[in-house]
């Protein structure tokens, strides 16, 4: 027998908003969960006396007993009358259910034409023998009646004290018979949580880590995350073949417990153990590292497309600012293979030109061409201008160039951009169509807004930390005069007039 399923309620008469959930529970009753976590509650119980077994009698009586129990297992069996004689050994009541001791009020509920009005017996105790539960103390009565029916014998609610455990009530049932409630008077005590104990490896953003990739030469920090347990009664270690892994100074700040470092390839764990003959025996944790070589990331040549005496211009071409430095340099080996933005200052840009020694126009036009804006096959390269992302006429103010070499025999194309912004954005589709108009239709291959400018090298910085806690390597950005690279996707010539 499992004690009748219980509801919590707001004790304070102020309490308006009620968050109402079904549950299920003692003998297979159920009613309502409605509580604030900030307030008190109080035990509701709701038990509905049709439908109750009944004995074998010429009346088939049928009555509820409502027992107060410290547990659900002492919640009483019926056993009812077999019908075979007047005084064979049963229970008067033909099912019991359970409540916890204590003083509730009682009251009753009906609906359509069930019985207005219910009666109760009490006894303050009560006992078992040869496997029947029967009265064992004080016996009282009284009736109750649905709001606004009370008479001179009956009432609407009444306190009883079901306490200590064995305290019980009788009330009839019947078909037409409705629901008694018994609401608790006091509080009552949140059931005792089990005392659960566990740990965990965390990063320094918190995050739980059972398995992960480090490469070469990047720390990480960890700590336990325990419940119930002291962290000081574990011990941290390393479990590998090869020296892959090792603890190193967590530093005279830390903000870990401990730092461990990656070495070389290979696969380690590092461990949590709970120390023997302290509360935390038994308990471990593992976080499964796997270490990778740093991986050098290759030189992109973006004059690789372009033929032997394409690529000799274009690596002949000197770009001449005031100052006389050099940023015409900025494919060295490091771009990717379509776009290279070079920043300058604004007066660097508008004292920008170009020479190639030992070259001539007429070279520039036999190795270089595009299509101008009449449709016609033109030599050399496009330039044109920008002012806050739009394309303006070469005399007017600008704050970027563009100069787009393409090809003619090998088809490759590559587009230098000189700007005084941070970011730069070209619009539309960096194609152009057959009027030699750039094409606004149709969005570049790649992003080129909210560029930053990126660096004349990279480097490796084996610090840098994910969220996850494992560390990969990054970019580092170096200062000065900088360029950013812009992928602009396969014949991504501009349609530019050529310069004077």
């Amino acid at each position: 027998m499992t004690i009748m399923e219980k509801k919590s309620r707001l004790g304070r008469a102020a309490a308006g908003l009620l968050a109402a959930a079904l549950t299920l529970g003692m003998a297979g009753f159920a009613g309502t969960t409605a509580a604030s976590a900030a307030d008190a509650k109080y035990e509701t119980y709701d038990f509905q006396l049709s439908g109750l077994p009944t004995h074998n009698d010429s009346v088939k009586t049928s009555a509820l007993g409502i027992v107060a129990v410290n547990s659900d297992k002492d919640v009483p069996k019926a056993v009812l009358n077999d019908g075979t004689a007047t005084k064979d050994a049963h229970t008067t009541e033909t099912k019991y259910v359970g409540v916890k001791p204590g003083e509730y009020t009682v009251t009753y509920t009906a609906t359509g034409d069930q019985q207005k009005t219910a009666q109760v017996g009490m006894y303050t105790g009560s006992a078992t023998t040869d496997g029947i539960f029967h009265s064992n103390g004080r016996y009282s009565s009284f009736s109750l009646a649905v709001k606004g029916y009370e008479s001179s014998t009956t009432v609407e609610s009444k306190k009883v004290n079901l306490s200590p455990a064995g305290a019980y009530l009788t009330v009839l049932g019947g078909d037409k018979t409705g629901t008694i409630h018994l609401t608790s008077t006091t509080p009552s005590q949140p059931d005792p949580q089990p005392t659960t104990k566990s740990v965990s490896i965390i990063d320094e953003q918190g995050e739980t880590l059972t398995a992960g990739t480090l490469t070469v030469g990047v720390e990480l920090g960890l700590s336990a995350k325990v419940t119930n347990v002291d962290k000081d009664y574990f011990t941290w270690g390393l479990t590998q073949t090869d020296k892959v892994i090792e603890f190193v100074d967590n530093g005279a700040n830390p903000k870990t417990d401990v730092r461990v470092k990656a070495l070389k390839a290979g696969t380690a764990k590092v461990t949590l153990t709970g120390r023997t003959g302290t509360a935390a025996e038994g308990l471990s944790a593992t976080l499964t590292i796997t270490v990778k070589e740093k991986q050098e990331t290759k030189p992109v040549d973006p004059l690789a497309k372009f033929n032997d005496k394409e690529r000799a211009y274009l690596e002949a071409s000197y770009w001449v600012l005031p100052s006389q430095t050099d940023t015409s340099k900025g494919f060295d080996g490091w771009s990717p293979t379509k776009t290279v933005y070079t920043k300058l200052t604004a007066t660097d840009l508008k004292g920008l030109k170009n020479s190639v020694p030992n070259y001539s126009v007429q070279d520039a036009d036999a190795l270089f061409h595009y299509i101008g804006a009449t449709g016609r096959d033109e030599g050399g390269a496009y330039y044109a201008t920008y002012k806050n992302g739009k394309k303006v006429g070469l005399g007017a103010d600008y704050d970027t160039q563009t100069v787009t070499y393409t090809g003619r025999e090998s088809g490759a194309t590559i587009t230098y951009v000189f700007t005084m912004l941070d970011k730069v954005v070209l619009p539309g589709s960096n194609t152009p169509n057959k009027g030699g108009e750039t094409d606004t239709t149709k969005k570049p291959a790649a992003d080129t807004t909210a560029k930053k400018p990126a660096p004349a090298a990279t480097t490796t910085n084996a610090n840098a930390v994910k969220s996850n806690g494992l560390a990969k390597t990054g970019a580092d950005v170096t200062t000065g005069v900088v360029a950013m690279l812009v992928l602009l996707g396969a014949g991504a010539a501009l349609t530019l007039r050529k310069r004077a």
